[in-house]
């Protein structure tokens, strides 16, 4: 009985979890798209019902070995049995004198009957104990089934969960996509009316000026920059007669300060308004200065001399500057690579220029940066306000709230659209990534392989270093600190620059009267001229930054401690 029902029995469980596995296996496929939570629940209960079917495969075929042992001894004992009887059944059959014998075989036949009773008894405790085993194997099954359907109806619940997230995705995905091409038509309608109304605001204030004021490039686009009214579609003509003749008075009244201000700087009669705080106009007397105690809040302007030496080109030296190297890129014009629609329009230009200007560990400070950080160190810095955008100031050590970095830096990064702050060493990776991925050739871009430029990760907008572009604003730090840290300076460092940009180039104007101005270029200024008509204060130290900044430490009496910086950085 066992042998004709054990195995039909173990077929149905079979051929049950083989269809529940392929239920459950189809919709754990389906299901691992969209939810890995899912698939890990759906792998548990596949691992499970896969043991238990090992399991119950193993079982039954143990139980269907130990029966056949069973019946195979019970048909040996039979036939020993059997054998035993035919010849108890001879001997009786023989001479009396056997009697004693059939006795004694009858005796033995008996005791083995006896045992071959209890054998058979063993058997069938054993056997009743594999059904037993065979019964707790069902209900194990039975609660396999019960848990794949929990997890079924899971997975039916995670889906619906994954198809409800889907949707909201969908939509808030659609509602960003309208918000920013929303934000675009405005951008791009305010920009169109800007440019139009800009341009009638130059056309004005050329009829109005005259031959009293200059327009120059620089004006131009410090007022695009300074004026944002002039986004405003509904800005009327009148309007703009209006704002141009404020800011035709400003430039007629600036053309007079400057006038003014020369006339202080150079053209004192006899300079006696004004005290005279050098003893002479070399570099001993401005050492003496400091030495002396007599200048406490020095404010240094630096540009891009004091990085040369440090392997980053200036902007302007003939054939060695940057602009004179850019043929490459087959610009518009040197300027464009820094124009902020030039780069809206041509992102693969500056990322490949970023990617070779990107601070490094391989560009170490100058003699002229360790200068400014012994200024620091011996506490008569008050600010270093700088054009440079190579962050090599916070390199050679000087504290981060001691500087101005008046046209940006690559110290930060963010979307050019929604603000979004890319990590600086992400940012890094990406421009090394692009760079090997393109070359240029006859200002043509060569692509090796499929990278993108630097992009925002909330908007897809394009991501530049927080380097001020042209037609962008300069920071409110920079005219902050302006007018908070000008009028304190009691000698002015002008180290590395020719003051050729705006408003960078007026600050020298900023400081009072008696304040005494030190020019350290290749280069003179027109700004710094020492040997103008009463001059008092203008002093010009011409040559390499490095080497001037070395004399003055050893005036100050730093010069080890220069050299000692040098070393370490």
């Amino acid at each position: 009985r066992l042998q004709e029902e054990a195995p039909m029995s173990a077929a149905d469980a079979t051929g049950a979890s083989s269809n529940l596995v392929a239920v459950a296996t189809l919709q754990l496929t389906w299901a691992e798209r969209g939810c890995e939570a899912a698939r890990v629940a759906a792998a548990e209960h596949d691992r499970r019902l896969a043991h238990a079917l090992e399991r119950q495969a193993a079982m039954r075929q143990r139980i269907l070995c130990e029966i056949d042992v069973v019946v195979a001894r019970r048909n040996g004992y039979q036939e020993k049995i059997e054998e035993i009887r035919g010849k108890l059944m001879s001997a009786q059959k023989g001479d009396s004198a056997l009697k004693g014998t059939r006795v004694r075989r009858h005796s033995l036949i008996a005791a083995l009957a006896e045992l071959l009773e209890k054998r058979l008894a063993e058997y069938e405790k054993r056997s009743q104990q594999l059904v037993n085993d065979m019964d707790e194997l069902r209900r194990s099954l039975a609660s396999l089934e019960d848990l794949a359907i929990l997890h079924t109806q899971k997975h039916e619940q995670l889906h619906a969960q994954y198809e409800e997230a889907q949707k909201t995705l969908a939509e808030k995905k659609k509602f960003l996509e309208d918000l920013l091409a929303e934000s675009q038509r405005q951008k791009d309608a305010a920009t169109a009316a800007g440019d139009a109304n800009f341009a009638k605001l130059v056309q004005k204030l050329k009829q109005t000026l005259g031959e009293r004021a200059e327009l120059t490039s620089t004006t131009l686009l410090l007022l695009r920059s300074k004026l944002p009214v002039l986004s405003n579609p509904k800005l009327t003509d009148g309007d703009i007669d209006q704002l141009a003749e404020s800011v035709a008075r400003i430039l007629i009244s600036d053309t007079d300060d400057d006038s003014d201000d020369d006339d202080d700087d150079y053209n004192d009669s006899d300079g006696s308004d004004v005290p005279q705080i050098l003893s002479g106009f070399d570099l001993t007397s401005v050492a003496k200065l400091v030495k002396e105690g007599t200048c406490k809040n020095v404010i240094v302007m630096s540009g891009a001399g004091i990085s040369v030496s440090a392997g980053i080109p200036d902007f302007r030296t003939p054939g060695s500057g940057l602009y004179a190297n850019l043929q490459k890129y087959g610009l518009p014009s040197p300027e464009s690579v820094f124009t902020l629609s030039y780069f809206k329009e041509r992102p693969q230009a500056y990322t490949l220029l970023a990617h070779e200007l990107y601070p490094s560990a391989q560009r170490k400070p100058t003699a002229a940066h360790c200068f400014v950080r012994l200024l620091h160190d011996h506490g008569v810095l008050l600010r270093d306000f700088t054009q440079n955008i190579d962050t090599l100031e916070l390199t050679a050590g000087i504290p981060r709230d001691k500087i101005v970095f008046a046209h940006g830096s690559f110290a930060s990064a963010h979307c050019i659209d929604c603000r979004w702050e890319c990590n600086t060493e992400v940012l890094r990776q990406k421009l090394g990534a692009f760079a090997a991925a393109h070359s240029l050739a006859d200002g043509q871009l060569q692509q090796k392989s499929d990278v993108d430029v630097p992009r925002c990760e909330l908007c897809g907008g394009l991501v530049k270093s927080d380097i001020v572009f042209y037609g962008e604003s300069l920071p409110e730090e920079f005219f902050t600190a302006v007018k908070r840290d000008f009028p304190q300076c009691d000698l002015l460092l002008i180290i590395g620059t020719s003051l050729s940009v705006a408003p960078f180039s007026r600050l020298p104007k900023a400081v009072g009267h008696a304040v005494p101005r030190v020019l350290v270029n290749r280069e003179r200024v027109d700004l710094i001229n020492q040997h103008a008509p009463h001059n008092h204060r203008d002093v010009e130290l011409l040559g390499d930054a490095d080497d001037v900044c070395q004399r003055l430490a050893a005036e100050f009496g730093w010069g080890a401690d220069l050299a000692r910086l040098i070393a370490t950085k």
